[in-house]
């Protein structure tokens, strides 16, 4: 498998090593390419597993909170910044917040869009909480979760609207059975997938998840998902379409034919070998051997299953 440089230089030299073929054009080129690999077939090397860190949940000390204020002060509480953006219930209540902002021990009430909001409880001095994460950010590059194993279980995928019918607190708590993927994080200018576990599990332990890459831009030393070859070919290709665009001589659209054939070669040839090397995806649902919802008492009286 070629490096995204080794792959430059191919490219470049199959294009006549024209002064137009700049580094920088190349790649943009390349990174074309891989993105329209990757989306017309699911190579093996796309599919791996990672890990996720689930977080304990918080409970120590107390907060002062008061009827119709944002903000609740915390005595013996462990809160800090990185706790910025989980759920917070305080006490018995049927609400629960996001933890929008915080400063020492005093923290901001919010809302699911960010938005300030007023605590609607009862005003308390000493008021239990408890603090949990709800979305689980995956790495960069992932776009989509075929499975997740907690604790040796197989968990079952669900949507969150369902959780959302039964659970809308989150207030059931324990070893995961279930996960939902979530709605796609863009807080720090990237798109990742999230996740969130059910019960909130309430101590801190790991998952494996079964997961699918998808394209992110190639550079220096990195390795294609997308098989060498037939993305060299491509690349290529479009290479002399660009060099006909810019040109206009002719030479370039009949070297691009013959880079197209080519591709279309290496690609049916890369799909074989990969199709033989790791066999073929199976889709394989509820191999836990669990219930779900189905046939509990919850998933009668909200139609799950």
């Amino acid at each position: 498998m070629a490096t995204f440089n080794d792959m430059i230089k191919t490219v470049q030299i199959r294009c006549g090593s024209h002064s137009l073929m700049t580094y920088d054009k190349t790649a943009e080129i390349l990174n074309s390419q891989h993105r329209d690999l990757m989306e017309q077939h699911e190579w093996s090397r796309s599919r791996q597993e990672i890990l996720i860190v689930i977080a304990a949940d918080e409970t120590t000390g107390t907060f002062s909170v008061v009827n119709g204020s944002s903000s609740a002060t915390g005595t013996g509480t462990s809160i800090g910044s990185t706790d910025v953006g989980k759920y917070i219930r305080l006490g018995t209540d049927d609400d629960t917040y996001v933890l929008k902002a915080q400063a020492g021990q005093v923290i901001t009430l919010g809302d699911l869009k960010g938005t300030t909001v007023l605590y609607q409880g009862t005003t308390n001095t000493a008021q239990t909480y408890r603090l949990f994460k709800r979305w689980y950010s995956l790495g960069a590059g992932i776009g989509e979760i075929t499975s997740i194993v907690c604790k040796d279980v197989p968990l079952t995928q669900v949507v969150t609207a369902q959780l959302d019918i039964l659970d809308s607190n989150r207030t059931t708590t324990g070893d995961p059975t279930h996960f939902a993927p979530g709605p796609w994080d863009q807080s720090s200018g990237g798109d990742l997938v999230q996740v969130e576990f059910w019960p909130v599990p309430n101590t801190a332990t790991t998952a494996k998840a079964s997961i699918k890459k998808i394209h992110t831009d190639l550079s220096g030393v990195v390795n294609p998902i997308a098989p060498s070859g037939p993305l060299q070919w491509g690349a290529a290709r479009d290479g002399c379409y660009f060099l006909f665009a810019k040109t206009k001589e002719e030479k370039w659209m009949v070297l691009a034919g013959k880079y197209d054939e080519k591709l279309g070669q290496s690609l049916e040839l890369e799909k074989v070998t990969d199709t033989r090397r790791f066999g073929v995806i199976q889709q394989v649902q509820d191999t836990g051997g669990g219930v779900g919802f189905a046939g509990t008492d919850l998933g009668v009286d909200h139609d799950l299953g």
